[in-house]
Protein backbone atom coordinates (compact mmCIF):
# COMPACT_ATOMS: atom_id res chain seq x y z
CA UNK A 1 0.00 0.00 0.00
CA UNK A 2 2.68 2.00 0.50
CA UNK A 3 4.61 1.84 -2.66
CA UNK A 4 0.95 2.01 -4.75
CA UNK A 5 0.69 5.50 -2.24
CA UNK A 6 -2.84 4.81 -0.56
CA UNK A 7 -1.84 4.73 2.93
CA UNK A 8 -3.04 7.94 3.27
CA UNK A 9 -6.06 7.04 1.45
CA UNK A 10 -6.91 4.15 2.98
CA UNK A 11 -5.87 5.32 6.69
CA UNK A 12 -8.55 8.41 6.09
CA UNK A 13 -11.05 8.19 9.01
CA UNK A 14 -13.36 10.09 7.65
CA UNK A 15 -14.09 8.03 4.33
CA UNK A 16 -16.64 5.61 4.15
CA UNK A 17 -14.25 2.83 1.86
CA UNK A 18 -15.34 -0.31 0.39
CA UNK A 19 -11.67 -2.54 -0.36
CA UNK A 20 -11.93 -5.88 -2.51
CA UNK A 21 -8.48 -7.10 -0.41
CA UNK A 22 -6.72 -9.78 -2.82
CA UNK A 23 -5.55 -12.44 -0.21
CA UNK A 24 -2.00 -13.65 -0.55
CA UNK A 25 -2.68 -16.23 -2.73
CA UNK A 26 -3.94 -14.03 -4.97
CA UNK A 27 -1.08 -11.77 -4.98
CA UNK A 28 0.92 -14.49 -5.77
CA UNK A 29 -0.45 -15.41 -8.71
CA UNK A 30 -0.45 -11.54 -9.89
CA UNK A 31 2.77 -11.42 -9.26
CA UNK A 32 3.99 -14.78 -11.39
CA UNK A 33 6.80 -15.07 -9.07
CA UNK A 34 8.00 -11.77 -9.19
CA UNK A 35 8.88 -9.75 -6.06
CA UNK A 36 6.39 -6.89 -5.33
CA UNK A 37 9.03 -4.09 -5.53
CA UNK A 38 9.80 -4.97 -9.14
CA UNK A 39 6.80 -3.62 -10.23
CA UNK A 40 6.12 -0.06 -11.54
CA UNK A 41 4.63 1.81 -8.07
CA UNK A 42 2.31 3.64 -11.02
CA UNK A 43 1.03 -0.02 -12.53
CA UNK A 44 0.78 -1.31 -8.44
CA UNK A 45 -1.05 1.76 -7.70
CA UNK A 46 -3.69 1.68 -10.74
CA UNK A 47 -4.42 -1.92 -10.22
CA UNK A 48 -5.01 -1.26 -6.30
CA UNK A 49 -6.97 1.43 -7.06
CA UNK A 50 -9.50 -1.14 -9.18
CA UNK A 51 -10.00 -2.77 -5.98
CA UNK A 52 -11.15 0.10 -4.51
CA UNK A 53 -14.53 1.47 -4.58
CA UNK A 54 -14.96 4.54 -5.43
CA UNK A 55 -15.82 6.78 -2.22
CA UNK A 56 -19.18 8.38 -4.50
CA UNK A 57 -20.40 4.82 -3.76
CA UNK A 58 -19.93 4.77 -0.29
CA UNK A 59 -20.12 1.67 1.81
CA UNK A 60 -21.09 -1.82 -0.46
CA UNK A 61 -21.66 -4.31 2.12
CA UNK A 62 -22.68 -8.04 0.56
CA UNK A 63 -26.32 -7.56 0.44
CA UNK A 64 -25.56 -4.39 -1.06
CA UNK A 65 -23.42 -6.02 -3.75
CA UNK A 66 -26.42 -9.31 -3.82
CA UNK A 67 -28.91 -6.51 -4.83
CA UNK A 68 -26.41 -5.54 -7.51
CA UNK A 69 -26.12 -8.84 -9.50
CA UNK A 70 -24.92 -8.13 -13.20
CA UNK A 71 -24.52 -3.94 -12.43
CA UNK A 72 -20.90 -2.38 -12.98
CA UNK A 73 -19.26 -0.59 -9.80
CA UNK A 74 -16.93 2.37 -9.76
CA UNK A 75 -13.83 1.60 -8.97
CA UNK A 76 -11.46 4.53 -7.29
CA UNK A 77 -8.96 4.89 -10.68
CA UNK A 78 -12.28 5.22 -12.76
CA UNK A 79 -12.76 2.30 -13.84
CA UNK A 80 -15.65 -0.07 -13.56
CA UNK A 81 -16.03 -3.72 -12.31
CA UNK A 82 -19.09 -6.00 -12.84
CA UNK A 83 -20.90 -7.89 -9.52
CA UNK A 84 -21.48 -11.24 -10.92
CA UNK A 85 -23.63 -13.88 -8.32
CA UNK A 86 -23.95 -17.32 -9.49
CA UNK A 87 -26.26 -19.89 -6.89
CA UNK A 88 -24.89 -23.20 -8.17
CA UNK A 89 -23.32 -24.71 -4.68
CA UNK A 90 -25.47 -21.61 -2.43
CA UNK A 91 -24.69 -18.11 -3.34
CA UNK A 92 -21.43 -16.84 -4.60
CA UNK A 93 -20.43 -12.95 -5.02
CA UNK A 94 -17.48 -12.18 -7.44
CA UNK A 95 -16.39 -8.70 -8.62
CA UNK A 96 -14.94 -8.70 -11.82
CA UNK A 97 -12.39 -6.14 -13.67
CA UNK A 98 -12.02 -5.91 -17.54
CA UNK A 99 -8.62 -7.37 -16.74
CA UNK A 100 -9.98 -10.74 -15.40
CA UNK A 101 -11.17 -13.69 -17.38
CA UNK A 102 -14.42 -15.50 -16.77
CA UNK A 103 -11.71 -18.17 -15.90
CA UNK A 104 -10.16 -15.78 -12.72
CA UNK A 105 -13.11 -13.63 -11.93
CA UNK A 106 -12.44 -12.91 -8.37
CA UNK A 107 -14.85 -14.68 -5.92
CA UNK A 108 -15.69 -12.94 -2.28
CA UNK A 109 -13.63 -15.32 -0.05
CA UNK A 110 -14.85 -13.35 3.37
CA UNK A 111 -17.35 -10.49 3.19
CA UNK A 112 -18.48 -7.15 5.51
CA UNK A 113 -15.11 -7.18 7.68
CA UNK A 114 -15.95 -3.92 9.23
CA UNK A 115 -12.69 -1.44 9.69
CA UNK A 116 -13.07 2.57 11.38
CA UNK A 117 -13.39 3.86 8.13
CA UNK A 118 -15.35 1.17 5.69
CA UNK A 119 -15.64 -2.36 4.73
CA UNK A 120 -13.69 -5.15 3.70
CA UNK A 121 -14.21 -7.98 1.48
CA UNK A 122 -11.82 -10.23 0.82
CA UNK A 123 -11.29 -11.97 -2.93
CA UNK A 124 -9.07 -14.63 -4.19
CA UNK A 125 -8.29 -12.43 -7.25
CA UNK A 126 -6.51 -9.31 -7.72
CA UNK A 127 -8.99 -7.31 -9.76
CA UNK A 128 -7.31 -6.23 -12.86
CA UNK A 129 -8.29 -2.79 -15.05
Amino acid sequence: MKRAHLLDTLDNKNDHLTFFAPNNNAFKRYLDGDEIYYINSYLLEHVLKTNLVDDSEGVVDKDDLKDRCGQLLKMANGKYTRTLCTHNDGYVLYQKGGGNSNNDKPKLIQTDIKVCNGIIHEVDEVILP
